[in-house]
């Protein structure tokens, strides 16, 4: 189904759903409406499926005595990146862990009027708490959608989240990585991260491959269960053939290709350094090989 096809009902009817949410406008100027856009995500996020938050329509309540279209005003804010931008910044200072967003544009086929359309991916690391007070929400709340509108979650229910958490393992065999590299990673797998393992990397390269490979992997600590049941991230060395044994040895402990993460390079002054710019699912990578034969 299409976005607008997702979406059409309600934009329509103006009748908001727990999944959808309207508003004519939305600013991000000022402190109360960061917080307040930050709750309205976190509280989708929490929901357990994809949400929507559709900015340019009004909402049932605000139509009485409207005709035709006239309830399309549409939301133009200039750039996109900036506005993406406005919208993370708002969330990473007022939930944790960050919920994972999409910013798209639709266009009203009877207006022609541009819609903005903030997509909040189903979540697997929720609860997604304020991590800080502000105009209508406080430190440490966790909200929820409960129909068409916000509330606290009970007890309950936050126990109902944790139980659904998805809780990665990081296993390191590259140079140390940043916090926000970190983050990045988790908001890519849209996950919580349970554990980094640092696995210094370095390799004889007068003996075989295969034996050092063998002992990096152990020093990992991690039993073969784990390996075999938990869902691991690998970040692998920098060295092309070692890389490649590394990845083999994986797949006969795990019994399926790593997922891994995928470095580029960041231009600037001095020193290199290094983003997360991808998460690459090695075994789906796989499949879709296997199709081609």
């Amino acid at each position: 189904m299409d976005l607008w096809s997702s979406l059409v009902e309600v934009i329509e009817t103006g009748i908001e759903t727990e999944d959808i949410e309207l508003k004519r406008e939305q600013n991000l100027s000022n402190r109360p409406a960061r917080a307040e856009f930050a709750k309205d995500i976190a509280a989708m996020a929490n929901s357990g499926h994809t949400g929507y938050l559709v900015v340019g329509v009004m909402d049932e309540k605000e139509r009485s005595g409207l005709v035709g279209h006239s309830y399309v005003v549409g939301f133009s804010p200039g750039s996109i990146d900036e506005i993406l931008r406005q919208m993370n910044d708002a969330l990473a200072v007022y939930c944790e862990p960050v919920p994972k967003i999409m910013y798209r544009t639709l266009c009203h086929p009877d207006t022609g009027k541009v819609l903005g359309v903030v997509e909040v991916f189903r979540s697997f690391a929720r609860p997604h708490a304020i991590r800080r007070s502000g105009e209508g929400v406080e430190e440490h709340d966790i909200w929820i959608r409960g129909g068409p509108a916000c509330r606290k979650a009970t007890l309950h229910e936050i126990e109902e989240m944790i139980r659904g958490q998805r809780r990665v393992i990081l296993v390191n065999f590259s140079h140390p990585l940043p916090t926000e590299e970190v983050e990045r990673a988790r908001l890519l797998l849209n996950c919580r991260i349970e554990e980094v393992i640092h696995v210094p990397a370095q390799f004889d390269h007068g003996l075989p491959f295969d034996p050092q490979i063998d002992a990096l992997v152990n020093r990992a600590g991690l039993t073969s269960r784990q390996w075999q049941t938990k869902p691991i991230l690998v970040n692998l060395p920098g060295y092309a053939p070692a890389a490649a044994v590394l990845v083999a040895e994986l797949h006969g402990r795990m019994g399926h290709f790593p997922t891994i993460l995928r470095l580029c390079p960041v231009p600037g002054e001095g020193a290199i350094t290094y983003e997360v710019e991808e998460v690459v699912d090695l075994q789906i990578t796989r499949d879709q090989a296997r199709e081609e034969r």
